[in-house]
């Protein structure tokens, strides 16, 4: 069923675009005024790019996008998703021009003389367009926020085809009319999609869920990430070339750190059907993995689930192909998406390496006491060792399957003997056994 959309939106619409048009032409022109009189502004050319092509026709889909930028305040079908639409717009702006200022970059090809009415349009372009505005390409940053919105509100198949060939000409464009470097291109997808990331049309925004950390276990583990971000910076900025894309895994390990440290595991943006956002798919796709090969490292000599009780089982993040037998899943796992979920799913994101608290164990065996009789229940996280297994424990505590910590943790080890149960899971286990009321057993037979 399609929502109900709001009425007088294209008033709001208009005061948005009536906000956003004259600070962008106001903020670009002054970082091509800025950078112009400069005389440390540099360049980043790989080898190849010479052979690209000049395809002069391609100024039409690179004109384009500043008629999708007005059309998409058109699509929006709430206040919230207008506002989010506008403020991703904004952000993009302010991202891509605080780059240009720090770090200005100029563009190095001599276009030829062009006639005709292609060359009438880069005429008009090279009017108030410099070539000092290079990474991150904003007009590559503003197509992701554009051609997400467009995407979200087109569903025809035929139409969803046309609207993704277009977008990926804009995107090509940008090379095929001589106005970006390669380089321009990677940062303004990852720019584009960290509006997106920080801006979502549904639910709460990571600032909003912003919480620094008490618990030391998230700050060891935020600076180890950090760590590993430096350590990627360091190695695209010394030996440049193909190392550039270093800088790729340093924003995905920065983010990873940013959720230890603020976000928490709503950072990574867990959907109910499993999956990670796009945009946080795509910022985190380092990070992602090398998390799944080291769960698959971990688990390679016990990748089947081990049956607790009855119906219940635990184990590690299925494939889609593990999930065979299984009518129902609780999954703890934050950082890793399912490819496929069973007809009953519940999912309570928690960090990895981070017990959880007495809250989500409550939840957990909530949702594992409600789903299980939908049919075989596996619960799992990226190991199936540690969150999975302290929220079976938790249901079988909560369930007054066992009376005490210590034999709910041996019940489980019989099941899945690498289990990796640490004091503060434990300590989040007897709070939940003090604190929390036991459910009424249906015995059958």
């Amino acid at each position: 069923m399609e929502s109900v959309r709001e009425q007088g939106l294209w008033k709001r619409g208009v005061f948005w675009l009536l906000l956003l048009g004259p600070l962008f032409f106001a903020s670009y022109g002054f970082a091509n005024w800025f950078s112009g009189q400069r005389d440390d502004v540099g360049s980043l050319v790989f080898a190849w790019e010479p052979q690209i092509p000049l395809w002069p026709w391609t100024i039409v889909p690179y004109w384009s996008i500043d008629l999708l930028y007005g059309l998409s305040f058109l699509l929006p079908i709430c206040r919230r998703e207008m506002d989010r639409h506008a403020l991703r717009l904004l952000a993009a702006q302010v991202i891509c021009v605080a780059c240009f200022l720090l770090w200005p970059l100029r563009f190095t090809f001599e276009r030829p003389p062009l006639d005709g009415t292609f060359g009438l349009m880069f005429d008009v372009l090279m009017g108030f367009d410099k070539p000092f505005n290079q990474a991150p390409s904003l007009h590559i940053t503003l197509l992701v926020v554009i051609w997400a919105m467009f995407a979200n509100h087109t569903r025809n198949l035929w139409l969803r085809g046309v609207l993704h060939l277009w977008m990926t000409l804009i995107g090509i464009s940008v090379l095929t009319t001589w106005q970006h470097h390669f380089i321009d291109i990677p940062t303004g997808l990852l720019a584009g999609f960290f509006c997106l990331w920080l801006l979502p049309l549904k639910g709460d925004t990571p600032l909003q869920r912003l919480r620094l950390a008490s618990d030391p276990r998230r700050w060891r583990l935020a600076l180890r990430y950090s760590l590993g971000a430096l350590l990627c910076c360091a190695l695209a900025v010394n030996l440049g070339g193909a190392w550039l894309w270093s800088f790729w895994p340093a924003i995905s390990l920065t983010m990873v750190a940013l959720n230890y440290l603020l976000f928490g595991a709503t950072g990574f943006q867990k959907q109910a059907n499993g999956r990670l956002s796009p945009a946080a798919t795509v910022l985190l796709a380092p990070y992602l993995l090398g998390a799944w090969i080291n769960s698959r490292l971990w688990t390679y000599r016990q990748p089947v689930p081990g049956q607790v009780v009855e119906g219940v089982y635990l184990g590690r993040l299925p494939a889609p192909a593990d999930l065979h037998g299984y009518a129902s899943l609780v999954d703890l796992c934050a950082e890793l998406p399912l490819q496929r979920i069973p007809k009953a799913y519940c999912s309570l994101p928690s960090l990895d390496l981070v017990a959880p608290d007495v809250l989500t164990c409550q939840h957990a065996a909530e949702a594992i006491e409600r789903l299980r009789h939908q049919g075989p229940l596996l619960v799992c996280c990226a190991l199936g060792y540690s969150r999975s297994a302290t929220a079976v424990a938790a249901w079988l505590l909560h369930s007054g399957r066992c009376q005490d910590v210590d034999s709910a943790v041996a019940l489980i080890r019989q099941a899945r003997p690498r289990v990796v149960l640490g004091p503060a899971h434990l300590a989040a286990l007897q709070g939940l056994l003090d604190n929390a009321p036991r459910m009424e057993i249906a015995h059958a037979g």
